[in-house]
């Protein structure tokens, strides 16, 4: 793509930090996880301008097998984190309706424990629903979406957003985008200027959540995905934790074979076992990515749980997998500790052969001690495995406190 525009010149201007051919972008919403391979030519970062905030400038693409070749879908794009946003938003898409129907659909759909279709949203403006379509997730609170897209909102975006612009709330983070790229100063002021006029809404919002998934405690309402499961893992309990996700799969079975939702519930069922024998809690995908949202971890997430370890630190266990293999993902425990603590431990530890089941990881990224390990994915994980991970895991991070 040597036509590709650089935004090296726009971050100089306005004191962003600049880095050509980048993987440094988080998959924070749908849109960036889409296709089998994400690239990000030219990424910004620091205070934006026009009061956006802290966060990203990018000039993104993903890859998807066209007729007869590799094609690939390019935007322009800012994401912010949106942390408050996770009490009330799910999944909130205003998608412009000359997006192509694959950037606008849901990558994330058949990864998902119980799938339940998207909800349409049908504003009281004709002229914005020209120009808009607007869906949420399954379980999106309604009431909420209606506080987001306030009056005054909707005649912005309908009057004055820049010509294309789409955005994008999930898991505590804001995406705002145009197809293709561009590093024009004018439109790219434009669009760091949309995203600050988002996120100024988003920001205002006190919802009323979305069934307590980022509250910990509130009961899943009838209907939603996570009251689904919640009644499957009921009726299904186990004595003891699963000594595998097939073992547990087995339990879900309708019929002769493992269907996807009977190996998602095993799955379910063996990762809280397992996470609640080492002391840790099960939370919320979207707390735990919100909070995490420039934390890079290898493969696709899937769940994760939060706990402490002896020595005292807070910690979370997250297993990610795979895009497009069941039998490969990772098993990764997230430590917080001092920057230079975790740098340390990190470079003490030779590396091993990242293509090994079971050979453990670490790494450091300025903010967390990262240790991680291939494991059999969402479906071979096993209990030995995770035991021997967490042992493993268990002597490095003692480590943190030896003299």
């Amino acid at each position: 793509m040597n036509s590709t525009p650089t935004l090296a010149g726009y971050a100089a201007a306005r004191g962003l930090r600049h880095r050509a051919a980048s993987f440094g972008l988080p998959k924070a919403t749908q849109l960036m996880r889409h296709g089998f391979m994400q690239e990000v030519p030219s990424l910004a970062s620091g205070e934006l301008p026009q009061g956006a905030g802290e966060g990203w400038l990018a000039l993104v693409n993903y890859a998807y097998e066209g007729r007869s070749d590799i094609e690939r879908s390019p935007f322009t794009l800012v994401l912010v984190g949106a942390l408050a946003s996770t009490g009330y938003a799910v999944r909130v898409l205003c998608h412009d309706r000359g997006l192509d129907e694959r950037d606008r659909s849901n990558p994330d759909a058949d990864r998902q424990v119980v799938k339940l279709d998207d909800k349409e949203v049908r504003l009281e403006s004709d002229r914005f629903l020209q120009r808009y379509a607007v869906s949420t997730d399954h379980d999106q609170d309604q009431i909420a979406v209606w506080q987001l897209f306030s009056p005054s909102l909707i005649q912005w975006l309908t009057e004055e957003a820049p010509e294309r612009f789409s955005f994008e709330l999930q898991d505590g983070a804001l995406a705002c985008f145009v197809p293709g790229y561009t590093a024009d100063e004018d439109q790219l002021d434009a669009l760091c200027a949309a995203a600050a006029r988002v996120f100024a809404r988003v920001a205002a919002i006190d919802g009323p959540g979305h069934d307590g998934a980022s509250h910990g405690g509130a009961a899943p309402g009838d209907g939603t995905r996570r009251s689904r499961v919640e009644r499957e893992l009921a009726e299904h309990p186990f004595a003891s934790p699963p000594p595998s996700v097939k073992a547990a799969a087995k339990e879900f079975r309708h019929g002769l074979h493992l269907g996807d939702e009977a190996w998602a519930l095993g799955a379910e069922a063996f990762f809280r076992g397992q996470a609640a024998l080492a002391g840790f809690e099960p939370i919320a995908g979207d707390a735990y990515r919100a909070a995490h949202l420039d934390t890079f971890l290898p493969g696709s997430f899937t769940r994760a749980a939060q706990g402490r370890l002896a020595s005292g630190e807070e910690a979370f266990l997250v297993l990610t997998d795979s895009e497009d293999y069941d039998d490969m993902g990772w098993t990764n425990l997230v430590v917080t500790v001092p920057p230079l603590a975790a740098l340390a431990l990190s470079q003490s530890v030779p590396r091993g052969d990242t293509a090994a089941r079971g050979t453990m990881q670490v790494g450091a990224d300025g903010r967390s001690l990262i240790l991680s390990t291939l494991d059999g994915g969402r479906r071979e994980r096993s209990a030995e495995e995770f035991g021997a991970f967490l042992a493993a895991a268990t002597e490095l991070t003692s480590r943190l406190h030896s003299s």
